[in-house]
């Protein structure tokens, strides 16, 4: 599996902290004749040292077009030793997953 990460230690400094949440561009490129039940990606923050989730998601091939969409990742808080990631599933109906870019909006 191929898992692409972005360590929060190396967002700008004004966003390394506070509540923000995580909106990724992301394209799939689905093999010909893919199960549309089956998931093409999974997205998400993770906290190292707490070893937990901050927000995930879990898209199917049905959800994602082939051209790139945006996703929201929820993440409430971010911390040192926290990454966001997205990866192609272990599904051998997905083919490829590309992060377009990574938008951070703050939460009120």
């Amino acid at each position: 599996m191929n898992c692409k990460i972005l360590p929060i230690a190396k967002l700008p400094e004004r966003v390394r902290t506070g509540n923000w949440k995580v909106c990724a561009v992301i394209r799939v490129q689905k093999k010909p004749g893919a199960h549309l039940d089956t998931k093409a990606f999974t997205a998400g923050v993770w906290d190292i040292p707490a070893n937990v989730s901050c927000g995930d998601i879990a898209v199917t091939i049905a959800n994602s077009p082939t051209a790139c969409r945006s996703y929201l990742l929820d993440a409430e808080d971010f911390k040192p030793g926290q990454y966001i990631w997205a990866a192609l599933t272990a599904s051998p109906d997905g083919e490829a997953v590309w992060v377009d870019r990574i938008s951070l909006v703050p939460q009120n």
